[in-house]
């Protein structure tokens, strides 16, 4: 018997939610993240697969790119002692130029997948100030229409706002994401709580517990942070390491020690050898690696954390967790500018078809 092959119609209406399926399968988003000094931009782009909690994410390009010193100093002054709005709006400006720079040459690197790209996700560290009553106040260095314009992506920025907004100091808006990232969520049933600590001009801490994908919406995650972990010593004028600041955050996140325990490090290149040490005195059965062996580059987890973001954004998922903020209520994070036509249509199309996941009747009560 002979079999014949059908050929497939571009209009069939079935065709055309098969291959919509198909390309939900490359949910393509950028996250770019400037440094706390303005010294640099780091870029990567993700692969999204699943929706909500659900989610995971998969790196597939990075790039880093260094400001220029003159604007990279510009917006240390600023930042610090502010100045005028056309000064602000020009710095906006050629902030914006680098940033479409480095977001054309992740979409080269990534090729004909890049048509999928859907959102770029950007934060940076901003301005903030206090108003009469006390409450925080944020200005994001980015414009998001210029970016929008230069790039033809649409654009995610302003995280802090709605969190701000919601009585929430503006930060940590991280955790989540991370927990998203790098907790262990094995299928059918998770064994390790996971450790994750970042090192930079900082140093953060997260408690990622263990998750088999049936816990509550919300995972009990943990967060701690040491300002500059690395500060210069005015009298002895030699680097102090705050070791002591992390073992107490450390021991606080970590509430119970005997639990099973995965430790990771990134921006391992800028961990003191103290660090190593202390771990394993105070988790000596816990393995140590860095975020490469969850196929992180350790230099861009900034990055993937704010296309995590991102990603919770374009599925219209809370990111903010209300007991590490201090926030009334749980909130989409980020402002939305619209990108070219085109992209812009694809965007749309995907939030509009997500369908949040089913919650408890006392958590919607």
């Amino acid at each position: 018997m002979r079999l014949f092959k059908f050929r497939r119609d571009p209009t069939d209406p079935v065709e055309r939610v098969d291959r919509f399926w198909h390309g939900r399968r490359l949910r393509l988003i950028a996250g770019l993240s400037v440094a706390d000094d303005f010294s640099s931009i780091r870029g990567v782009v993700v692969r999204a697969q699943g929706e909500g909690k659900y989610l995971r994410l998969e790196p597939l390009a990075s790039a880093n790119s260094p400001l220029r010193h003159e604007l990279a100093a510009g917006c240390r002054a600023f930042s610090v002692a502010g100045g005028n709005t056309t000064e602000f709006e020009a710095l906006k400006n050629d902030l914006a130029t680098s940033q479409a720079e480095l977001l054309n040459r992740l979409r080269n690197a990534c090729g004909s997948a890049a048509e999928s790209l859907l959102a770029v996700c950007v934060a940076d560290p901003g301005l903030w100030a206090c108003d009469f009553d006390g409450k925080p106040l944020y200005a994001s260095f980015c414009n998001p229409e210029l970016l929008s314009a230069l790039s033809g992506v649409s654009v995610i920025d302003a995280l802090p706002a709605k969190d701000l907004v919601a009585g929430g100091h503006g930060w940590p808006l991280t955790p989540l994401a991370c927990w998203l990232v790098a907790a262990d969520r094995s299928a059918p049933l998770a064994t390790y709580a996971r450790l994750l600590i970042h090192v930079d001009h900082d140093a953060e801490v997260f408690y990622l517990p263990v998750s088999d994908g049936l816990d509550d919406e919300y995972p009990p995650i943990r967060y701690g942070r040491v300002t500059e972990i690395r500060a210069a010593d005015v009298e002895s004028k030699a680097e102090h390491w705050k070791g002591q600041q992390l073992e107490v955050v450390v021991a606080t996140c970590v509430a119970d020690p005997n639990l099973p325990l995965q430790i990771f490090l990134a921006g391992e290149d800028r961990c003191h050898p103290q660090l190593r040490e202390l771990l394993q005195r105070l988790f000596p059965s816990a393995p140590i690696e860095t975020v490469e062996a969850l196929g992180i580059a350790p230099d861009n987890l900034s990055a993937v954390l704010v296309a995590a973001l991102g990603a919770m954004h374009v599925d219209q998922m809370p990111a903010n967790l209300p007991w590490l903020t201090g926030g009334e209520t749980p909130r989409i994070l980020g402002r939305l500018t619209p990108g070219s036509p085109k992209q812009w249509r694809m965007l749309l199309r995907e939030m509009a078809d997500y369908h949040p996941a089913a919650m408890r009747l006392r958590d919607a009560v």
